[in-house]
């Protein structure tokens, strides 16, 4: 009986590496997907009972369509891998027994390499569909400040370069040869590679742009409320509307960290070190294989927060004036009742905003509260102002 040729016997092994990081990718890529589809069932939900419920609007459509595209792309992806992995066994270990296996190997390299060639378009197009996604909320936080199209330049700017980066990657990307991309990096040529780094430096930069700006947004209005004592109606400790904006901070500095990994991993010396540890390898492919999901998560999660608690950003809050009536938790008994609007700060007074006991003025409590920067309305404004006015500019 012949001895396996040590030539064979290395392809076998690179064979069985390549299988096991295959199949532990796609499975974990399943488990994200699954996790997904029910997040985008979710956001249908919410979207639809908003168009429904608001006809005359186009926002929820847009961005159910936007959410769609975003799901299809994740799924393509996904059966893009799992044809990876069908290929490589019946490329190496099925067909043509005759042939040797180095040839049969090279053979199932090169038709792998096409397809992540392709992976990487979609995830580029998938990162500026997220992006889209984000600074629309920005757009929605800041629609009805008299400021809106200063601050939304640069984000709206990022976006474009976003776009236009992923139109370049797609050309070199269908340039390019077999095993120029390794471990999701492009090696050559050098404007590809500089073009990839580029395509990842900018989703990051947009994220920690959106998020500052929303956090600023947020502060103004914590140390409003501070300064002329107005107070959530169903404040505690912490509010509902608090904890829903903590969240979204807290959700795209992670976004940002996700990114800002993908232009780490791909820098030459990071490659070289991971590529040099087996264990580093395997974990980076899995994380790549993870990175489309993800970027497809976060958007649809941020949909699915903000409108799915509406209620909590449309919240009520109240003024307090000098009056030994007055309390934090019992505001309606010592001030009058304004509603603010998280996206815009307006101060808003209800029909029935006055209790009958106060005959009506609010200077009969004893105190008078400076509303500075606010305009008053006759009408309960809410977060999804932005959304409204997005629309009625696109068209």
């Amino acid at each position: 009986m012949s001895e396996t040729p040590p030539t064979d016997i290395a392809i076998l092994e690179s064979i069985g590496n390549d299988l096991v990081n295959l199949i532990v990718c796609t499975s974990t890529e399943i488990v994200l997907i699954t996790i997904y589809s029910m997040l985008v069932i979710k956001a249908t939900s919410i979207l639809l009972r908003i168009h429904k419920r608001n006809s005359g609007r186009m926002g929820p459509a847009i961005m159910l369509v936007v959410v769609y595209l975003m799901y299809l792309i994740n799924l393509t992806c996904l059966i893009i891998d799992l044809v990876d992995l069908v290929a490589e066994v019946k490329i190496t270990l099925v067909k043509d027994p005759e042939v040797a296996l180095d040839i049969k190997y090279t053979r199932s390299r090169d038709f792998t390499a096409r397809r992540l060639a392709a992976v990487d378009v979609l995830y580029g197009y998938l990162t500026c569909l997220g992006d889209g996604v984000i600074v629309w909320r920005v757009y929605a936080f800041w629609a009805s400040s008299h400021i809106r199209h200063l601050i939304m330049a640069v984000p709206v700017a990022m976006l474009f370069l976003s776009v236009a980066c992923s139109m370049m990657l797609s050309y070199c990307v269908g340039r390019l040869g077999p095993g120029e991309i390794v471990l999701g990096a492009v090696l050559h040529p050098q404007f590809c590679r500089d073009i990839q780094t580029v395509s990842y430096a900018i989703p990051a930069a947009t994220t920690a742009i959106a998020t500052l700006l929303i956090t600023i947004k947020v502060w103004n209005l914590v140390r409003f409320s501070g300064e002329n004592r107005i107070y959530d109606s169903r404040m505690s400790k912490k509010s509902r509307l608090e904890k829903i904006v903590i969240l979204l901070i807290e959700s795209g500095v992670a976004y940002f960290l996700f990114f800002l990994a993908q232009v780490i991993q791909i820098a030459p010396t990071v490659r070289d070190a991971i590529n040099a540890k087996p264990n580093f390898r395997f974990a980076t492919n899995v994380f790549i294989y993870q990175t489309s999901s993800i970027v497809g998560l976060y958007p649809t999660i941020i949909i699915c927060l903000v409108h799915a608690n509406k209620s909590a950003v449309n919240t009520t809050l109240y003024t307090v004036t000098n009056v030994g009536r007055e309390s934090k938790n019992h505001p309606a008994h010592g001030g009058r009742r304004w509603a603010i609007s998280l996206g815009s700060f307006r101060a808003v007074v209800p029909e029935s905003s006055v209790d009958a006991s106060t005959g009506g003025d609010l200077e009969s409590r004893g105190g008078e509260l400076e509303l500075k920067d606010l305009q008053m309305q006759a009408h309960t404004s809410s977060l999804d102002q932005g959304d409204d006015m997005l629309t009625s500019q696109k068209h």
